[in-house]
């Protein structure tokens, strides 16, 4: 074996490693389990209009493998989802907490894999996106 693919070969197995061990990822900051994310959690979310965009955009390059608009697809739509937490004290810092911590809550659907990746302000927009979507169905 050419030492230089060798060398690709470790780097894409030591990267495997060091993700499934929870390095990269998501910011310690952000882990359900430390307070700095319930403090963050209990801000409002922004809805300015470039907050909202950069939501629909994350939105396109996430979430729409799974999540249709309106309608059913492997996860719920988006509009469900918005209608499932417009009644809880804070539907935006639950939205993004169910993003970060997706837990069964919607019947017939399987469930969500953390996307820990995202940064608390990329889960601050998509909820944003929800939310306003929610508010302006097309």
């Amino acid at each position: 074996m050419k030492p230089g693919l060798l060398f690709v070969l470790v780097l894409l197995v030591a990267g495997a490693v060091l993700t499934a061990w929870g390095i990269g990822g998501a910011p310690a900051s952000d882990r359900a389990h430390e307070p700095a994310a319930v403090d963050r959690a209990a801000r409002p979310v922004s809805f300015d209009t470039a907050f909202v965009q950069r939501g629909a955009m994350l939105q396109q390059r996430n979430c729409a493998g799974c999540h249709a608009v309106n309608g059913r697809a492997i996860g719920p739509g988006l509009l469900e989802i918005a209608r499932h937490y417009r009644d809880v004290p804070d539907p935006a810092a639950a939205i993004t907490a169910a993003i970060l911590h997706p837990a069964p809550g919607l019947a017939d659907y399987p469930p969500a894999p953390p996307q820990a990746y995202l940064s608390s302000e990329d889960r601050d927009a998509l909820a944003a996106w929800i939310l306003e979507l929610s508010q302006h169905p097309q």
